[in-house]
């Protein structure tokens, strides 16, 4: 649908306003949770292990994520600006899951120190 306004052609925004940038939810929202609990399910164990170091390998891409300027570049979304774009990722893919780690995750950690030195 087009409108004349001042002879100049307007055309009505599509019907969800086009293609946006789509920050991927799903990794804080459930992959985050999950490898919390797996730590904590597997604490004592050589996966605990493993899952803390996905969890942080995680934590490292999303700061990177913030901090590249490329992949800002990549998404071409008009309603984005560099300072929505860092703030976003930092706080809900960086802030809140770290501040979960240190919440959850160390514990597990500090139960399998505490076990490796009381085997002493």
């Amino acid at each position: 649908m087009t409108v004349a306004n001042d002879n100049t052609r307007i055309r009505a925004p599509d019907k969800d306003g086009g293609p946006h940038f789509s920050f991927p939810l799903g990794i804080p929202l459930a992959v985050d949770p999950a490898l919390l609990l797996g730590m904590h399910a597997l604490r004592g164990t050589l996966w605990c292990w493993l899952l803390h170091a996905v969890y942080l390998s995680l934590l490292g891409a999303f700061v990177w994520m913030a901090a590249s300027g490329a992949q800002y570049h990549r998404t071409r979304d008009p309603s984005l600006t560099r300072l929505t774009w860092v703030l976003n990722w930092l706080l809900f893919f960086v802030t809140v899951p770290w501040a979960a780690y240190v919440i959850f995750g160390i514990p597990s950690l500090v139960t399998r120190l505490d076990a490796l030195g009381a085997g002493r």
